[in-house]
């Protein structure tokens, strides 16, 4: 028997894979298209503010120092003040004065806003709530217990780890 096994082996020969290259071959269509669009910048456009936010106004700096203890220089954001009107805030600023409560004691939005607020946090509580309660339902509609089933868990568990455990005091003692 051995020997017929290792006649067969000695038999076997690789064969050479051959790919026939044919004249036309088909692929998918290129999505890029020849176009003539052009990005382009429009020019210089300055806004106007009341006042620009950043080291050109708007920015108290105790003894004329920023929270690192250097000398603001007018680089970063604040250097657009003079090209556009306004510092890069200015566009889009985080703090505006109109917008912001003068003292923290009231919220800006209002009633309106805490309502919504509270609608909304009410809705993601409640629909957590809703899924806990489907997945409850649907294993005690199957005929099963709630505790049985995470018992049987459990069990599944410690066998899974006591396999693991023995596997690995055999591959140590004979390895």
């Amino acid at each position: 028997m051995a020997t017929s096994v290792m006649m067969s082996s000695l038999s076997l020969k690789p064969s050479q894979l051959s790919v026939e290259k044919t004249g036309s071959v088909r692929s998918l269509p290129s999505l890029a298209r020849p176009t003539s669009f052009k990005v382009e910048a429009s020019g210089v456009k300055k806004i106007k503010t009341d006042t620009p936010f950043g080291t050109g106004g708007g920015m108290n700096l105790r003894d004329g120092k920023d929270a690192s203890g250097r000398k603001p220089t007018g680089k970063g954001v604040y250097q657009y003040v003079d090209k556009y009107g306004a510092n890069v805030d200015g566009y889009s600023p985080i703090y505006d004065r109109n917008e912001w409560s003068e003292s923290g004691d009231r919220y800006a939005g209002g009633t309106t806003g805490l309502l919504i607020w509270a609608v909304t946090l009410a809705g993601i509580l409640g629909g957590g709530a809703l899924l806990v309660y489907s997945t409850i339902a649907g294993i005690l509609e199957r005929g099963e217990h709630f505790l049985f089933t995470a018992q049987s868990a459990l069990g599944k568990l410690r066998s899974h780890l006591v396999y693991i455990i023995h596997i690995s005091i055999l591959y140590y003692l004979y390895m």
